[in-house]
């Protein structure tokens, strides 16, 4: 027997057509409508039939198929499979069909679609990293290539600016101004455009008084009058040496006589004073020291006092009532503060019996030498 689909033969026992796999109809009756359907024509060698020939065998050559038409698709049919498996578990698709995935769904066309997506992927990711090592946002340039070199412009337009303004510097030599006095040493600086950074006077006997006596820079050097200062020393003149009175309080409890004698051996005399400004003097000592009973250098001499340094007793500031040589024997001359007020009094030699001794002392006079 011929198989209905593609029309080749087949063993007249088989359930499939083991060339096309489609289902072998042993009924006559269907087959013959099966071909006449798949051809679309009656067979040349057979007679029409009539109404009393309908349910008649027809011939074998009447199950001949047409060879179908292999632009046409065939519908799915049910593949041969070994006995061990259902026919009903595999199906076969038609030359040219693609099989598609349960649901509906062709897996193939999911796992194409995922994989365009990675690669697109890729490729932005390795555009992007490309595009920053070329310097895609640094001008042509890594970025790191730019950041090194601009150290090295910048320093390259401070030397151009260096270089340009070291070329319209202007320097001039410095005047020599030694030897002149000050005021005509700072027109010539002035006038050159030069000004002074300090002036200092120091003693000079060879330069006079207010007269230049060295300057730095020295003249005849090259300066910028812009940014060179020039600093001068003046004569003061000849150092002079003057004698000053000076007074001391010595806080010892002393007699007047050892008191005396200690000046003595100083050098000096204990205070003679001659003069409201002496005195002025002998007075803020006292207020320092915080004694209350300082000797002087006056004593009694008959009936009036005198100084031990010789000077003339012609200045005196004696307490009221005083001297009143009480008990015969005050013939020395003290400095009292009584009730905080300083004052002039005759008292004996010797005072420790009356005053204590951390309240005791005595102002010493000498003649010292200073410069000026």
């Amino acid at each position: 027997m011929f198989c209905t689909e593609c029309g080749k033969k087949i063993d007249d026992d088989s359930v499939f057509c083991v060339h096309c796999g489609a289902a072998v109809n042993h009924d006559p009756k269907d087959a013959k409508e099966q071909a006449g359907s798949s051809t679309g024509a009656t067979p040349s060698n057979a007679a029409a039939p009539d109404a009393h020939d309908v349910g008649g065998a027809l011939p074998d050559s009447a199950l001949m198929p047409q060879t179908p038409d292999p632009r046409t698709l065939r519908p799915d049919a049910t593949a041969a499979m070994p006995a061990s498996q259902p026919a009903s578990q595999v199906t076969m698709s038609a030359p040219g069909v693609d099989q598609a995935a349960p649901g509906g769904k062709n897996p193939y066309k999911i796992v194409a679609i995922v994989a365009g997506i990675v690669v697109v992927v890729l490729l932005i990711v390795c555009g992007v990293i490309f595009a920053l090592n070329a310097g895609a946002f640094g001008g042509g340039q890594p970025a790191e290539t730019s950041t090194a070199q601009q150290p090295s412009t910048t320093a390259s337009s401070s030397s151009s600016s260096s270089t340009a303004s070291a070329s319209t510097v202007q320097e001039v030599a410095i005047p020599n101004v030694v030897g002149l006095s000050q005021s005509d040493a700072l027109d010539m600086l002035s006038r050159e455009g030069f000004a002074t950074s300090s002036i200092t006077e120091e003693h000079s006997v060879s330069t006079p008084e207010g007269f230049v006596i060295s300057q730095s820079p020295n003249g005849g050097q090259m300066g910028d009058p812009g940014t060179v200062r020039v600093s001068l020393v003046v004569s003061s003149g000849p150092q002079e040496t003057v004698t000053e009175t000076e007074y001391t309080v010595v806080s010892q409890a002393m007699t007047w006589s050892e008191a005396n004698a200690y000046c003595a051996s100083q050098g000096g005399t204990l205070a003679c004073i001659t003069s409201q400004a002496e005195y002025d003097k002998v007075l803020a000592v006292a207020e320092q020291s915080g004694l209350h009973v300082l000797w002087l250098g006056g004593q009694r001499s008959g009936s009036s006092f005198s100084w031990v340094s010789g000077e003339p007793f012609s200045y005196s500031s004696w307490a009221p009532g005083e001297p009143n040589n009480d008990g015969g024997s005050e013939n020395y001359l003290a400095l009292y503060n009584v009730n905080g007020v300083w004052g002039w009094y005759d008292a004996p030699n010797d005072l420790s019996a009356t005053y204590p001794a951390h309240t005791m002392g005595f102002v010493m006079e000498r003649e010292v030498q200073r410069t000026r």
